[in-house]
């Protein structure tokens, strides 16, 4: 094969799981044939130990680039990405462990299936330490459930097509992809979600039901404070219209773009019924819309958060 592959970590403290993400990272069956590690002003030894590890295992084709400031982890996945060469792009977590096998069998997913742009596949979720989080809870459950027959399923527009239900951490894109996309792309979001949603504006998107890493779970783990008030919910649902609005810019057919409009129906209503909490507006929402919620849970769940005390 001659393509190349790059791999785009990003690293922030993360001296305490670094080395076992970068021994799996070099022992690769596949050969990364460049990895870029941007280290976001750490605090800790991070920068010296990536420098001593690239220096041990005389590691030419790895790269640190520290910060001059911090950009916060958005921004310095999409500047990591600037600079990838690869045909393929690999984001990289600091703190998980790859499974040996990942490179090879997702280029090889993606080499035999060259209509996908971005490749998403399974993980195995694990606790390094105590971590009782709801979050952390959620992927747990989540990685049970998952397949491991190397099936390959490919998802373009449907009611639910803006729901990101799988990391970053287990992403493959192509740099043609990244390549039509990055003059849209807004650092406010997180990467795997404007990834995902362009995938499926394309119908591009690929699931690969293969587990390709150990996902770590622990109490240094970033966790989400988005959607815990209503003027946070709001504005999600602000996003989320936005990103239909690209869509509609992007996609062709006629029944992707019926979606995509009724998309917006649906989340200008959901902005309406947290406004003003009409429970006749809620009812529209579950009656006339309930495909439209990613489920049953979340249609409750709106009903539940307006009216709590």
């Amino acid at each position: 094969m001659d393509k190349r592959v790059s791999v785009v970590m990003t690293t922030y403290n993360g001296q305490k799981y670094l080395r076992e993400q970068m021994d799996s990272l070099r022992e690769q069956t596949m050969p990364i044939d460049e990895v870029i590690i941007m280290d976001d002003c750490s605090t800790d030894c991070t920068p010296d130990l990536v420098s001593s590890y690239i220096k041990e295992h005389d590691l030419k084709d790895w790269n640190l680039v520290q910060n001059e400031q911090n950009q916060g982890w958005k921004k310095n996945f999409k500047s990591g990405f600037d600079l990838a060469t690869g045909d393929y792009i690999f984001p990289c977590d600091q703190d998980d462990i790859w499974h040996f096998d990942k490179v090879e069998k997702m280029v090889e997913c993606m080499e035999n299936n060259p209509k996908i742009e971005l490749l998403a596949a399974n993980y195995v979720t694990f606790f390094s330490e105590n971590d009782t989080g709801s979050g952390s809870k959620l992927y747990a459950s989540r990685s049970k459930t998952m397949k491991a027959d190397g099936s390959l399923e490919v998802f373009g527009i449907d009611p639910k097509w803006p729901y990101i239900n799988r990391p970053g951490c287990v992403f493959c894109f192509t740099k043609t992809f990244y390549d039509s996309i990055k003059d849209k792309w807004n650092t406010k979001y997180p990467h795997d979600a404007i990834l995902w949603r362009f995938a499926r504006m394309d119908h591009a998107l690929g699931l690969f039901n293969y587990p390709v890493i150990e996902f770590r779970r622990h109490g240094d783990n970033a966790t989400s404070e988005e959607n815990r008030t209503k003027e946070s919910r709001i504005q999600t649902f602000n996003d989320y219209i936005r990103f239909h609005e690209m869509g509609l810019e992007r996609v062709t057919s006629e029944n992707d773009k019926e979606i995509l409009n009724n998309g917006i129906k649906f989340l200008k209503l959901r902005k309406k019924f947290f406004e003003t909490g009409h429970i006749l507006i809620w009812m529209k929402l579950a009656v006339v819309y309930h495909e439209y919620y990613l489920s049953t849970r979340g249609c409750l769940g709106d009903l539940y958060f307006v009216y709590r005390k």
